[in-house]
């Protein structure tokens, strides 16, 4: 299990580093939208392709967390420099001003959408250890019955 060790802290965010190296970001107080980490969920592209994937997308108020959208932009441009080869344009960045989506829940927010086809996302319990069970991670309904108490 890999070691995380605290490097920074700031207003509703903490960066870790791992053991390999590699930062790890902790954003506090988010909203999450369409959560599916614990299980994938099915996906239709424009093209009609039905895919799965693990994904979710943390909305972060703008008056509240500035901060913690400074320090995922610099992790963000820090692994875009790192891996040359990953040069893309703003609209496929995965950091997004809210305002700019037609999603009314999105204005007033900074929106950053995270996927991945292969490999589950680690997801840690409120004492900060790892859930390997993924049966234990709550998405989508639950995860919102679960918030309301």
């Amino acid at each position: 299990m890999a070691q995380l060790v605290e490097i920074k802290r700031g207003k509703n965010f903490v960066v870790y580093k791992d053991s390999g190296g590699a930062k790890v970001i902790k954003l506090e107080k988010v909203r999450a939208s369409f959560p599916a980490v614990g299980t994938m969920k099915e996906n239709e592209g424009e093209d009609g392709e039905k895919s799965l994937s693990y994904q979710i997308t943390p909305m972060l108020p703008k008056d509240t967390h500035v901060e913690a959208k400074d320090a995922f932009k610099e992790i963000m441009n820090e692994l875009l420099k790192e891996n040359e080869c990953l040069k893309m344009e703003a609209q496929y960045k995965c950091l997004k001003d809210g305002d700019q989506k037609e999603r009314p829940e999105y204005q007033g927010h900074w929106i950053i959408t995270a996927s991945d086809k292969k490999t589950r996302p680690t997801a840690r319990n409120e004492a900060g250890q790892v859930m390997l069970d993924s049966t234990k991670i709550k998405d989508g309904p639950q995860l919102e019955k679960a918030l309301q108490g």
